[in-house]
């Protein structure tokens, strides 16, 4: 309903968005206004041969349309960076992430300008960290893709990896293998009352326990990413995938680069909000949870605090009231780095 009423609105105007402007599949999008003509709520003003590109012009089933859900024009975002996220929205109420969308930590234009050695560093402050409170931990790091390699893997898939992901692969490493734990009783005790999280929106999530003990981070069976299990791994999504339901269709619309050995896993959106890491999880409860911008901003902000938490509520409790991002900003992360640098 929101995107068939922000589209009409947009058309009413004399725009016709493009499919980035929803972060939706050009195909699907496509289809998506073939249908709306369809059905009489649109129809085609002109054709512009030089692209392929389609203006339309709404039709007076459009204007009906919209006068009948003119409610949806008073919660609408008036900021266009926002709207893909509200039209996907199923709720009744829905509340502005406009910080969401432009959080200086979680969305700066990380594009090429990430020095991935203080990914490293920071992996190896998490285990010396673990070391001094008795615990153990590991960082392998393994050398960097070739163009080769990465073009293999994506003919296997059928796909093309999203470029952040691919500059990780091609820039840094193709497969990193990270852990670090603690004895419980050296944990880092989270209390829910400092993670700025206690909205009307998590609560109705799940129910919050008072306190969160953090023993460890990253994947103690797999590694944080790993090139040469992608196609294994995406084997394993598509025999999942019978699990969406009919409107968050996750697993099957997403490239799996990491699983958590508790039958849940990582993953980039490849169709709904393209591009950004979610979570997948056979449960429901947190299926689709959102946790970067994309893979170079999840995992900029993840690494800093140790790639912390071994559930995706311990990662939800490192986001802010403004962003379901994990974030290095947020009061939680704050205080664990300070913690991990502490000596015991």
């Amino acid at each position: 309903m929101r995107l068939l009423f922000n589209l009409l609105n947009r058309i009413q105007e004399g725009i016709t968005p493009n499919s980035k402007y929803y972060k939706m599949d050009s195909n699907e999008y496509n289809n998506f206004l073939k249908l709306l003509v369809k059905q009489g709520f649109i129809q085609s003003s002109k054709e512009i041969r030089l692209g392929s590109i389609v203006e339309y012009k709404i039709t007076a089933k459009g204007i009906e349309f919209l006068e009948e859900n003119k409610h949806f024009k008073f919660e609408m975002p008036k900021d266009e960076l926002e709207i893909p996220h509200w039209v996907r929205f199923e709720g009744k109420k829905y509340k502005p992430r406009v910080k969401e969308v432009i959080s200086t930590s979680n969305s700066n234009n990380f594009y090429g300008n990430i020095d991935y050695s203080h990914w490293t560093e920071s992996m190896e402050i998490a285990i010396d960290a673990s070391i001094q409170r008795n615990g153990s931990g590991n960082v392998q790091i393994a050398g960097k893709s070739t163009e080769e390699e990465v073009s293999k893997i994506e003919e296997e898939l059928g796909i093309t990896i999203p470029d952040s992901f691919k500059r990780v692969l091609l820039s840094y490493s193709k497969r990193i293998y990270f852990f670090w734990n603690v004895p419980e009783s050296n944990a880092y005790l989270l209390n829910y009352e400092s993670c700025m999280l206690n909205n009307e929106e998590y609560y109705a999530t799940s129910e919050l326990e008072s306190e969160l003990k953090i023993q460890g981070g990253g994947f103690l069976d797999d590694g944080l990413w790993d090139l040469d299990k992608l196609v294994d791994y995406n084997s394993m999504r598509e025999d999942l995938d019978y699990l969406d339901d009919e409107y968050k269709q996750h697993w099957a619309y997403s490239l799996v680069f990491a699983r958590d050995g508790m039958g849940s896993y990582y993953a980039i959106d490849l169709k709904y909000n393209v591009g950004e890491v979610i979570f997948l999880s056979n449960e429901g409860q947190y299926h689709g949870w959102r946790l970067g911008k994309d893979f170079e901003s999840f995992f900029a902000n993840w690494i800093k605090i140790g790639c912390a938490g071994s559930y995706v509520k311990d990662l939800i409790a490192f986001s802010t009231l403004e962003s379901p991002y994990v974030s290095i900003d947020s009061a939680s992360s704050k205080t664990l780095k300070i913690w991990m640098s502490t000596k015991s």
